[in-house]
This record gives structure tokens, C-alpha cells and sequence, in this order.
């Protein structure tokens, strides 16, 4: 699922899967990179385990967000 939310203060695209999680994966240079970025315009990065209705197993879902264009926190 592909989540788009734009408010006055942040802007945010979320990806949730079904799949079996991360677990205690390490992060790479992708990951890293992408909070990197984010974090040069105010962003953040979050990856939190999911449970997707249906699903047996708890997926993944990663949050980019980032100040709103116009908002204090640009």
C-alpha cells in the first residue's frame, strides 16, 4: 500500500507491505542515504514494523516525510 499526505506543516509518502519485516536487518548505504537527503531539507526517515489486515506475518512500513512548501519548518 502507497500512502500520500500532504497537510499545512509536512508532506509524507508511506509504503506498507505484507511481507515478513526487517527483523534485526542492519541498515545499508540506501537506507542511510535516503535519511541523509531527507535530513539535509528538514526530513526524516521512518521504519517501524506493520500489521497488514490478513496478513500472518507483520511487514514493514517506511515514512518519508518532509516539511510542507510554505510551513515554519522549512
Amino acid at each position: 500500500m502507497v500512502a500520500v499526505e500532504l497537510d499545512g506543516e509536512h508532506a509524507s509518502v508511506g509504503i506498507t507491505d505484507d511481507g515478513v519485516g526487517m527483523g534485526a536487518a542492519a541498515e545499508g548505504n540506501g537506507i542511510g542515504g535516503m535519511r541523509e537527503r531527507l535530513g539535509t531539507h528538514g526530513g526524516m526517515l521512518e521504519i517501524t514494523p506493520a500489521w497488514v489486515p490478513g496478513s500472518p506475518t507483520l511487514g514493514t512500513r517506511i515514512v518519508a516525510w518532509l516539511p510542507a512548501p510554505g510551513s515554519q519548518h522549512v
